[in-house]
């Protein structure tokens, strides 16, 4: 998160291979801040639900658009809903998340056994259609 947060804290370090004049001269090595940060503002998007697993402990993967801190991620903001059905079912998971695995964009994430055998136990939820 500190490496160039702000233009306190972006800098760069060369040697002597980074680059030559047309004549061969090579760059003296050095350490330089940048003079502009333009700081990435756009919001990383949820764009796929890509896998739910019921059979056991329920695990689900979500891709993002971006590359996201896990330590942001909170199930608060998870609604499992049926948008088949009238009225439409919901549930909330508990705080009991645990997180599997995070790659880049994709994060891994298992239920509690209580939020699994709610969400199985409810037939409007997360059923095939």
């Amino acid at each position: 998160k500190n490496l160039c947060g702000s233009d306190q804290t972006c800098f760069i370090t060369y040697t002597s291979k980074v680059a030559s004049d047309v004549f061969g001269n090579p760059v003296s090595a050095n350490t330089i801040g940048v003079t502009t940060l333009i700081p990435d503002t756009t919001s990383p998007i949820l764009v796929e639900f890509v896998l739910f697993n019921l059979t056991s402990q329920a695990q689900g993967v979500l891709r993002f658009s971006k590359p996201v801190d896990i330590s942001s991620f909170n199930i608060s903001g998870l609604v499992f809903q049926s948008l088949f059905d009238a009225p439409v079912a919901t549930y909330i998971p508990s705080a009991t998340l645990y997180v599997v695995a995070q790659s880049s964009r994709l994060v891994v994430f298992g239920l509690s056994s209580y939020d699994t055998a709610s969400i199985k136990s409810n037939s409007n939820l997360c059923s095939i259609r």
